[in-house]
């Protein structure tokens, strides 16, 4: 799943700003267990950036979301 989503980033890149790109790595770290599926609630991805000295917004995750949706990187549920 992360080399895949690394080559994805490569052509994809400049749709993201600075701050979504170190949304979805966070994000990212938190598909380990099963490649590719998440668990991880927005208010978790905020902490742990904001944890590890790169703090992003709520609504800065939630855009990150939505493009990467709309671009077909992610596939959202709700619960």
């Amino acid at each position: 799943f992360n080399s895949n989503l690394e080559q994805w980033m490569v052509d994809l890149k400049c749709k993201f700003t600075k701050a979504e790109r170190i949304a979805l790595k966070y994000l990212k770290r938190y598909c380990a267990k099963v490649a590719g599926v998440s668990n991880a609630k927005i208010a978790t991805i905020t902490k742990t950036a904001f944890e590890n000295n790169e703090p992003v917004s709520r609504s800065t995750v939630k855009r990150m979301v939505q493009k990467a949706k709309n671009l077909g990187l992610l596939t959202v549920y709700e619960t």
